[in-house]
């Protein structure tokens, strides 16, 4: 086999063994996307706490017009 014929094999398998790898963490990855504590937010309420640091009056600006729409993929991340 010439140089260049080992060469491109190492290329290959290198390439394998990543996507193989990648394979392997996407889930991972996608479970630390999805929300652990889920619960329901009053949108309505400025006063209602998102978190222990945030209100929705905070996060929408008083604006209810920024009030993501329920079960949307924005609620979720908030």
């Amino acid at each position: 086999m010439s140089p260049k014929n080992k060469i491109a094999l190492v290329f290959i398998f290198s390439g394998l063994i990543s996507a193989v790898g990648l394979i392997l963490a996407l889930p991972s990855i996608k479970g630390q996307r999805q929300m652990t504590n889920t619960r329901i937010i009053n949108w309505s309420s400025s006063d209602a706490k998102i978190s222990g640091f945030f209100a929705v009056g905070e996060v929408t600006k008083n604006d209810l017009r920024r009030v993501p729409p329920a079960g949307s993929d924005r609620e979720r991340e908030i």
